[in-house]
């Protein structure tokens, strides 16, 4: 079927954009079961891919990347079976002000808070 079918059979469909679509991936490699036994440097390095898509989903204009839809994404992210989480590092008063840091080892170390790297125009 193709997109404009799909689209008319199935009005309320709202397509993802490609930030929210590569968060996604993020969240779903951290649900494998395997994703455990990878190395403590991966999972870091990879909560830090997923929590910069997160802040260009801040810092974008595509209606719909709310924050409730980011600390949503958070959530999912944080159900690993490990010990890398990532955090929000600052409650932001407002769209575009979101700081998020990754922690691991049981033990509140921190990383350097990440800095934004603007990916969407």
């Amino acid at each position: 079927m193709d997109d404009n079918n799909y689209k008319k059979e199935n009005p309320n469909f709202v397509p993802k954009h490609f930030l929210e679509t590569h968060a996604d991936v993020y969240i779903k490699a951290a649900k494998d079961p395997s994703y455990k036994d990878t190395s403590l440097g991966f999972r870091i390095e990879n909560a830090g891919s997923f929590a910069n898509y997160l802040l260009n989903m801040d810092k974008s204009v595509v209606p719909g990347y709310t924050r409730d839809l980011i600390a949503k994404k958070i959530n999912e992210f944080n159900k690993n079976d490990t010990d890398v989480k990532v955090i929000i590092y600052d409650l932001y008063q407002q769209k575009g002000s979101l700081k998020l840091v990754i922690g691991w080892g049981g033990k509140g170390e921190t990383t350097d808070l990440i800095e934004m790297t603007l990916l969407d125009n």
